[in-house]
């Protein structure tokens, strides 16, 4: 029953790299604003972290992911895994640009993005482990 989805080879290290390099943007975005004298540069530097936080987070979003159906619930790992147990499961619904958003009654959603290798099989398996709750 335990199946682990994790995102293709290519797309985890991609994603490790893009995190990597956007960590160093947003140090240097945070060290540079520091010596920052002009309204304008604040606002670059403002912008530059703000998309450097999105890459970092889409980064380790793709690199690290990984989602295991279990007869208990779901368990997500990205930096630390947790279980959202089915008893726990507020809400599945879609998301924008394809993303699937599983909302716990307690805690922070998991956003899948459907690059997720056999994306429709766990779409479909928790599907069932959750309208089976609610029976």
């Amino acid at each position: 029953m335990n199946r682990a989805y994790r995102y293709p080879a290519t797309l985890r290290v991609l994603g490790l790299f893009g995190s990597l390099l956007a960590g160093s943007i947003l140090l240097g975005s945070v060290l540079a604003e520091v010596e920052a004298a002009d309204p304008i540069d604040f606002v670059l530097h403002l912008l530059g972290a703000v998309v450097s936080a999105a890459i970092l987070w889409l980064g380790l979003e793709f690199g690290a992911r990984r989602i295991t159906h279990t007869a208990e619930g779901i368990r997500a790992r990205l930096i630390g895994e947790r279980l959202i147990a089915w008893s726990d499961l507020h809400e599945v619904r879609d998301g924008l640009l394809g993303t699937w958003i599983v909302l716990p009654k307690h805690g922070l959603p998991i956003v899948i993005w459907p690059f997720l290798e056999d994306f429709g099989t766990l779409v479909e398996s928790v599907e069932a482990g959750w309208t089976e709750r609610l029976s």
